[in-house]
């Protein structure tokens, strides 16, 4: 979802910038925290959207979600025991090897 939301500005057209304050701004304003970021820049600047907007945007688009989602990436690579989606036998409590690295050819 934060692709999606922070992506959507990034063309910088008429239908990118409808989206970002329907969506960045109105609906985030309806969530409890919402009303504090949209009223203190960090979304839109003041209620408006413009080029600080899309520069924050852009900044957490390409700074700040890659090296998150690599992150959660390999946590769920290597705390998955078992292979990924293996559902374990009855009565089967260790694991017969781990999805990754897997030692040997």
């Amino acid at each position: 979802m934060g692709y999606g939301l922070t992506g959507y500005l990034l063309p910088w057209d008429n239908r990118a910038l409808l989206g970002a304050r329907v969506v960045a701004t109105s609906i985030a304003a309806k969530a409890p925290i919402g009303r504090a970021l949209t009223w203190h820049g960090l979304l839109g600047g003041q209620g408006s959207i413009g080029v600080v907007t899309f520069a924050r945007f852009y900044a957490i688009h390409v700074l700040l979600l890659p090296p998150l989602t690599t992150l959660l990436i390999a946590i769920q690579c290597f705390t998955s025991y078992g292979g990924m989606g293996v559902a374990p036998e009855a009565g089967d409590t260790a694991p017969t090897k781990k999805f990754y690295p897997e030692t040997g050819v």
